[in-house]
């Protein structure tokens, strides 16, 4: 072997012992004071290192340092900003000859950080600088320190494992923790664009993550900086592409895009982020996002709801127990009646069929309380209960579970209608209350909206002030109150001809009345029967589900009517007297004919008491208005 050769080898052996021994031979621990120094002086708060400080040269520099703790802010929740249970940092040795310190890698273990904002508003996360003169070059170098400085920092592999992140902020009296925080992070310098892929842990549920932001410094400063974040979840997927500005500001603008596949899940993985329990549908948002510190606004927002869709602007504001939504949209449909949990009597002809009485199951308007609400709609179709309602223009508000809507244009079955509804669900026991005026509306299918029967037709104007409550679609039919009037035009009542009634009830006297004669007045009912009318109504009060008129009045080319009775809505049952006059040539005959029974049962008979009245009258030759007749009327009365 020839002498350079050996000389050589030599050399290299001395410089690998050199390498493996200068861990042992370096006083590590030497370096504590000064990192806890640097790192204090640049965040302004207490930096320690109770681990050890370890360094290794080969195959690249490597100094690991074990349980670091940064303290938070003075008066914070948690007494320690961040914590880490071991950290690594890797280097380029060629680098740092040259000032420049090139980060191979940076590893932290287990770290906790524990994000507030204090009760006047102001984040733990903004840091605070000590001021203090540059050190000497005798002072750097007595402090173990370069004597120069470090031109450039960059990272190129950092990951955070199993990480614990919270969020607690005294203002709203929120708290919000994370876990299982597995994160990589890369950097150029701290003005270079930064780049976060990871996930974490929430309620458990995984949330994969992806932000990028242009200059990191702007996350913890008053600054403006483009921003991406990307957040997907089972229970919730969001994305923002524009800007951010840090500090106290905390403002965000941008693209957003927002999903939410069930706002029941949604809420059970937030921990009742809306208050009430009982909250279902699919949620979709897009538009232009502003705002911050729990106060946003979407412009050029498109909504979705289920299979509801609307378009306009809308301000959030999430501070509070309940989110407060207010703006303007217009809206495609509103259908409300796979959220109020009721169950409408069927539909039934006069066959006889038994009609199911109104649902004694309980009504739910649990979602009327998952925000306040001040919006104003316009919507081509509402549907509500049994109410199929056209193109419409309204304000809603709702605040606490009580709902108030004031319609400004409302198209119902062909006509117009104006009013005001409210419903309150605030009080346990949920409550209705309109008033409404409706200008040539079709008749036929309001009253099967109202009623579920099939009862009339024509076209008419109905005016009702109307309140009522109960747990129950059976409570609020039984308690309706209110008044109103309803006058319809040119329409037939369906399932009875009471025009052929009328004539052979007027054939009778008051002891002719048989069972012949019944069965010929009762053949006058049934789906194929009608009454054709040109002019039909009265007016009525309501009081405890039941409808009363004393002015009730009809009247077409045979025949004319005046009747008083009652409706019962909430037991579905009538019970009316009516007094027809035939149009004949001698003058016509006053006759008597009650209309009672089930709503899917309604019979058709002689009012005997009546005719009885009129006969013994006509044979005694008194006048029906007479005091004497009165007297026989006040006979009679009671008697069967």
């Amino acid at each position: 072997m020839s002498k350079p050769l050996r000389i050589g080898l030599i050399i290299l052996g001395a410089l690998a012992v050199l390498v493996i021994a200068l861990p042992f031979l370096l006083p590590v621990g030497a370096f504590k004071g000064p990192i806890e120094k640097a790192v204090s002086n640049a965040t302004g708060r207490e930096f320690t290192i109770a681990g050890d400080i370890s360094l290794k040269l080969f195959p690249q520099v490597v100094l690991e340092v074990g349980d670091a703790t940064l303290s938070n802010v003075s008066g914070g929740k948690h007494d320690t900003f961040a914590r880490m249970k071991s950290a690594s940092l890797g280097v380029r040795l060629g680098a740092l000859l040259s000032r420049r310190v090139e980060i191979t890698h940076f590893t932290l273990n287990e770290p906790e950080v524990h994000l507030e904002v204090a009760r006047n508003g102001s984040p733990n996360w903004i840091f605070t600088p000590a001021p203090s003169p540059e050190p000497s070059g005798a002072q750097a170098a007595e402090a173990g320190l370069p004597s120069e400085a470090v031109s450039n920092v960059s990272l190129s592999d950092v990951s955070i494992q199993g990480g614990v992140v919270t969020y607690d902020n005294l203002q709203e009296a929120s708290s919000y923790k994370f876990s299982e925080v597995n994160m990589g992070l890369s950097m150029a310098s701290l003005d270079a664009p930064f780049i976060a892929d990871g996930s974490l842990v929430y309620n458990a549920e995984k949330v994969s993550v992806s932000l990028h932001v242009d200059e990191l410094r702007a996350l913890s400063a008053d600054q403006k900086t483009p921003l991406a974040l990307i957040l997907r979840s089972k229970p919730i997927n969001f994305s923002l592409a524009g800007s951010y500005q840090g500090g106290v500001k905390n403002l965000m603008e941008g693209k957003t895009v927002l999903s939410i596949p069930s706002l029941d899940k949604l809420n059970r993985w937030t921990g009742r982020l809306i208050s009430k329990e009982d909250v279902s549908g699919a949620v979709s948002l897009e538009g232009d996002l502003s705002g911050g510190n729990s106060h946003y606004q979407f412009k050029n927002a498109v909504i979705g709801f289920d299979d509801m869709t609307g378009s306009g602007s809308v301000n959030v504001d999430v501070s509070g127990s309940r989110p407060k939504i207010s703006g303007s949209l217009d809206v495609d449909a509103i259908d409300l009646r796979p959220y109020m949990k009721t169950e409408e009597a069927p539909a039934q002809d006069n066959t006889g069929k038994a009609i199911e009485p109104w649902s004694a199951d309980k009504t739910s308007f649990e979602a009327l309380g998952a925000a306040n609400i001040d919006l104003r709609l316009s919507a081509k179709s509402i549907k509500v209960l049994n109410y199929d309602i056209g193109e419409s223009a309204l304000k809603i508000g709702v605040t606490r579970g009580k709902l108030v809507a004031d319609l400004t244009k409302f198209n119902l079955y062909g006509g117009a209608a104006t009013g005001q509804l409210t419903l309150d669900s605030s009080r346990g026991v949920p409550s209705l209350s309109g008033t409404f005026d409706l200008t040539n509306v079709d008749a036929e299918p309001l009253m099967m909206a109202a009623t579920s029967r099939k009862m009339v037709t024509g076209k008419g104007n109905f005016k009702l002030t109307v309140t009522t409550s109960g747990a129950s679609l059976k409570d609020w039919m039984e308690g309706l109150s209110g008044s109103g009037q309803l006058f319809l035009n040119d329409g037939e009542i369906i399932g009875v001809n009471l025009t052929r009634m009328v004539q052979i009830v007027s054939s009778l006297t008051g002891l002719e009345v048989g069972k012949k004669k019944q069965n010929d007045i009762e053949g006058e009912t049934g789906t194929d029967q009608k009454t054709e009318f040109v002019e039909m109504g009265g007016t009525f009060t309501l009081s405890k589900g039941v409808l009363k008129s004393a002015d009730f009045r009809l009247l077409n080319e045979v025949i004319s009517l005046s009747g008083v009775g009652d409706v019962n809505i909430g037991k579905q049952t009538i019970d009316f007297n009516i007094d027809p006059g035939v149009n004949t040539e001698d003058g016509g005959a006053k006759v008597a004919l009650r209309v009672h029974g089930p709503w899917n049962d309604i019979r058709y008979s002689p009012n005997l008491q009546r005719l009885l009245e009129k006969e013994i009258k006509d044979r005694l030759g008194i006048e029906e208005d007479s005091p004497a007749g009165g007297l026989i009327d006040l006979f009679l009365k009671g008697q069967k």
